[in-house]
């Protein structure tokens, strides 16, 4: 074995605490996606449910698992680098596993934002359907009109 393939205490102390640290990333990266499937479920029965303050709140909680999983990806992403650096050609097989597992959650978390925005644009569409119906409607303004008319008084006969 050559002289320059023996790593020194220091390199393989380096290399196991890149590879713990890259560990750990890609481990909460996989619980912070699971958390944002399970809110895209529950904005699923929001959405369908109607109650609009529900959805908003829901859609707020949204908001922020996306951006801890955007800021997350940025440490990631480096380290991954120097993960890579430092092993080459030996990947780790729980690395190659939470990579391969956060592939899948990170596809299907798309698939399930893409159904939800599907499902909201139909709620949306049929919304806005009841709202041309009821503005359409002729009974509900002559109901307006009449209430209209009856609270203005246009004369008072005061000698009765």
């Amino acid at each position: 074995m050559p002289l320059s393939d023996v790593l020194t205490d220091e390199e393989v102390a380096q290399r196991v605490a890149i590879l713990k640290r890259f560990r750990e990333l890609l481990i909460e990266q996989r619980d912070r996606f699971k958390t944002y499937l399970a809110a895209l479920d529950s904005q699923k029965d929001k959405i369908t449910g109607g109650d609009i303050e529900d959805l908003s709140v829901q859609a707020d909680f949204e908001e922020k698992i996306l951006a801890d999983i955007i800021s997350l990806e940025k440490s990631i992403v480096p380290m991954r680098e120097l993960y890579e650096s430092a092993f080459k050609d030996e990947a780790a097989p729980d690395i190659s596993e939470l990579d391969s597992v956060l592939e899948n959650l990170k596809t299907e978390a798309a698939r399930r934002s893409r159904e939800n925005t599907e499902i909201l644009q139909k709620k949306l569409v049929a919304i806005r359907g009841e709202i041309k119906n009821l503005r359409a409607n002729p009974f509900q303004r002559s109901r307006r009109a009449v209430r209209n008319e009856a609270a203005q008084a246009n004369f008072l006969d005061i000698q009765g």
